[in-house]
């Protein structure tokens, strides 16, 4: 029996695809992934965010930049910009609600991710 010597970042660097739920206002973990995989396609789901959230979260840490004197506040403050730059081409956010809520609605995983090919591995 052969030990597995690969790691979790061999596994995002042959990865197809990251699909990601539960962003917030934080999409360091897909900008990271992104960087170690350019040809990764990147789906993130959160009902939650949406530009105008992202917009209003930066302007909330634009003021608590001033009143505190913080760089770190500072620095969230263009999570718009951010948001805008990140999640465009094949770096995809979906703020559609899904799952089970005791209503019916559609799950945006029906839809294939365009462009990502199945590869298999032996296990």
């Amino acid at each position: 029996m052969t030990a597995d010597t690969s790691s979790p970042l061999d596994a995002v660097k042959t990865a197809g695809a990251l699909l990601s739920f539960g962003l917030a206002h934080n999409w360091t973990f897909e900008q990271g992934f992104k960087k170690h995989n350019a040809g990764a396609i990147i789906h993130g789901y959160d009902h939650t965010v949406s530009f105008r959230t992202v917009l209003a979260y930066s302007f909330g840490q634009l003021l608590r930049a001033i009143a505190r004197l913080n760089a770190g506040h500072l620095r969230k403050a263009f999570a718009w910009i951010d948001y805008k730059l990140f999640f465009r081409a094949d770096r995809v956010h979906s703020d559609s609600e899904f799952g089970v809520t005791g209503r019916t609605t559609a799950s945006p995983l029906t839809t294939p991710l365009v462009g990502c090919q199945r590869q298999s591995r032996p296990l």
